[in-house]
């Protein structure tokens, strides 16, 4: 996976299952200079507040099926890089749950890393896709790649608003549905870094659509979430259908 700052000054890019290599570029000498490695046998393996009593649980992903990297996303500053893996497998109640997912957020300049688990075990493959405006504009899709039918795709939104925090979960559909496979959106922020507008758009390709009386299967559905913190606070999300 590739990355770069809105400002074109960093870069990043996935070594998946391993490791994430950030460039950054110097004026001075007029080319690319590496900045940091950040590897995923590095990070912690103790993950806060999973499950309902907040307690601590631990990843037992080996580095081969955590898919560490499989998105990554740049802030639009260069200052902070969202890591998506969502192979990792995380203890619940002292029971190993597989491809659950997390997702490491990255204060490039500080070295500290923020880990973001799933809420429960229905988010399954959680970190498969990632978007990120700012500490304030977070957007993390876990499609659910599972057969179970109690298993549901899932969009989680971290959003700190001008008036206030705007967090939300979206259900997108059953099993292996793939909602939340692919994330964008347009982002307009305050001079304080918190969020005035958002645009989100969720892929989710293999929607089944009824039309005419019939079931079409995998033809695929586009969530677009939208929200203005100023202008009476308005909010819309509309599906649109392939």
């Amino acid at each position: 996976s590739l990355t770069c700052s809105d400002d074109g000054k960093r870069l990043a890019y996935s070594t998946l299952n391993e490791s994430v290599t950030i460039f950054k570029w110097d004026d001075q000498s007029n080319t690319w200079k590496s900045d940091k490695t950040i590897n995923y046998t590095d990070l912690t393996s103790s993950i806060n507040g999973f499950g309902e009593n907040n307690s601590s649980q631990y990843t037992t992903s080996t580095v081969n099926n955590s898919n560490f990297g499989n998105s990554i996303k740049l802030s639009h500053d260069g200052n902070h890089l969202i890591i998506g893996a969502p192979g990792v497998q995380l203890k619940n109640n002292g029971s190993n749950v597989p491809g659950m997912g997390a997702v490491y957020v990255i204060d490039i300049e500080n070295s500290v890393t923020t880990i973001i688990p799933p809420n429960n075990a229905d988010y399954v493959n959680f970190g498969y896709s990632v978007y990120m405006y700012n500490i304030n504009f977070i957007a993390i899709g876990a499609p659910c790649f599972n057969e179970s039918p109690s298993c549901n795709s899932y969009l989680k939104l971290y959003c700190t608003g001008s008036k206030g925090a705007s967090n939300a979960s979206y259900e997108l559909g059953n099993s292996n549905n793939a909602g939340g496979y692919c994330l964008d959106a347009y982002v307009q922020a305050n001079s304080d870094g918190s969020i005035n507008e958002y645009l989100l758009l969720v892929g989710s390709p293999n929607v089944d659509i009824v039309a005419d009386g019939n079931n079409h299967t995998n033809i695929g559905r586009i969530n677009v979430f939208y929200k203005n913190f100023t202008a009476q606070n308005t909010s819309a999300n509309i599906n649109l259908n392939l």
